[in-house]
């Protein structure tokens, strides 16, 4: 009888074991996961900055462009 128990109480040890490997195996997995799409957020966030930006310059160079053509006739209609 008690044999027996031991021999259970050791099953149970080695199944606990391998559980909490199985499980921190997960967690690795899941860590791994996280990073990636941590990675790809960054990189998104990155390019749709990049982009903004590119927009902005243009939208500045197009305004600049702009009031020197404004100030240029304003300059000829006033004389100068």
């Amino acid at each position: 009888m008690i044999s027996g128990l031991e021999q259970q109480l050791r099953e149970l040890r080695e199944e606990l074991v391998s559980a909490n490997a199985l499980q921190l195996q997960n967690l690795v997995e899941l860590s791994v996961i996280h990073d990636g799409e941590q990675k790809e957020s960054v990189d998104q966030n990155k390019s749709s900055a990049s982009t903004q930006k590119s927009n902005t310059d243009t939208e500045q160079s197009k305004l600049r462009d702009r009031h020197s053509g404004e100030l240029e006739r304003h300059a000829e209609m006033v004389g100068l």
